[in-house]
């Protein structure tokens, strides 16, 4: 579809939006991993006697951390276009039931 410029049909974008769909799903199991990574990282620092402060700030600086946050905006990302790409098809669906 990218390499010939033109419409897309509703079913072309809800056959698209529901395969992204599928692949969110992976992508929201791994930042529930992530998630209890930076948890367990930061329970460590606790557990080494660092103060709530100090393991927060060691935890938000971490590469795991970062990593985490990235994933969430990319989930957020690719939800939007599939709430966008349904948004498109009922409105095509209802442009032709109006003709």
């Amino acid at each position: 579809m990218a390499q010939q410029p033109g419409m897309i049909d509703a079913n072309t974008w809800l056959t698209g939006a529901m395969k992204l769909r599928v692949l969110i799903q992976n992508e929201q199991e791994k930042l529930v991993d992530l998630e209890r990574e930076v948890q367990r990282m930061k329970a460590g620092f606790l557990n080494d006697g660092d103060s709530a402060t100090a393991a927060k700030i060691k935890t938000e600086t971490s590469d795991l951390f970062v990593e985490t946050r990235k994933l969430e905006v990319f989930i957020k990302t690719a939800l939007d276009v599939v709430l966008l790409a349904k948004k498109y098809a009922s409105t095509e669906v209802d442009i032709y039931k109006a003709m």
